[in-house]
């Protein structure tokens, strides 16, 4: 008799058992099927989706947004791409949040476009040129956009970032127009020559100083002269 008892408690543990590792299994079978049907797709996808071509290389960049900001004396607006920040304060790894792109978006009808056509550049700064009448006078309106953008691997280590050359940019205040007016190592000064309708440039480039003044009118080259005497020891650049 007690042994009767025995076998029925065991077999009744047993099928408690059962039943338990079978709930398991069809648990993780719904919620393996929930990732593969259909209806999965009612998930919200919260991503923005930012111009898409981008080289294959590059297709695993994350993306957010900088600042708005109004082209004086317009109404156009432009809002930055940046790349999010992958800097390690433990590891010192990663890349600094940077400006790939500018979203433009002009007039009453609100039309938007990017400024380039892709993601690939770095802008390294960018600036509104507001020309002043004279030293008492408030700055007019928006008169360019200046760009210095990072275009080429120049130091060849396989990809793009803040240590390669670096190319002057300057468009019209909807950032059309655009007009390269060189690259170089660094940029080191730049000015506008109201009286004489110039802008002027020192960059560093092959390991000379050179000084160059354009047309403010259409940033043609009007001429350039290589500064040997700015070749000081110890003088940082």
């Amino acid at each position: 008799m007690n042994k009767r008892k025995f076998f029925q408690t065991v077999t009744r543990i047993n099928s408690i058992l059962f039943l338990g590792v079978l709930s398991v299994f069809l648990i993780l079978l719904f919620i393996l099927l929930i990732d593969i049907l259909p209806f999965n797709q009612r998930r919200i996808d919260n991503t923005i989706q930012v111009n898409t071509t981008e080289e294959k290389n590059d297709n695993n960049t994350k993306y957010n947004l900088g600042y708005i900001k109004n082209i004086y004396g317009s109404d156009t607006y432009i809002i930055e791409l940046k790349t999010i920040d992958t800097t390690s304060k433990l590891s010192y790894s990663g890349e600094p949040s940077m400006i790939k792109n500018l979203l433009f978006i002009e007039g009453n009808q609100m039309n938007t476009r990017w400024l380039f056509e892709s993601n690939n550049q770095i802008i390294k700064s960018y600036n509104q040129w507001r020309i002043q009448s004279d030293i008492n006078s408030k700055p007019g309106d928006t008169y360019q956009l200046v760009f210095d953008l990072i275009k080429y691997d120049s130091d060849n280590d396989g990809k793009i970032t803040l240590l390669d050359n670096v190319t002057r940019v300057i468009t019209d205040p909807s950032g059309k127009n655009l007009i390269e007016l060189g690259t170089y190592e660094r940029i080191l000064k730049s000015d506008i020559d109201v009286a004489n309708k110039q802008y002027l440039l020192l960059a560093y480039k092959d390991g000379q100083f050179i000084f160059q003044r354009f047309d403010l009118d259409d940033f043609s080259l009007i001429n350039e002269i290589i500064l040997d005497e700015l070749s000081i020891p110890n003088l940082e650049i």
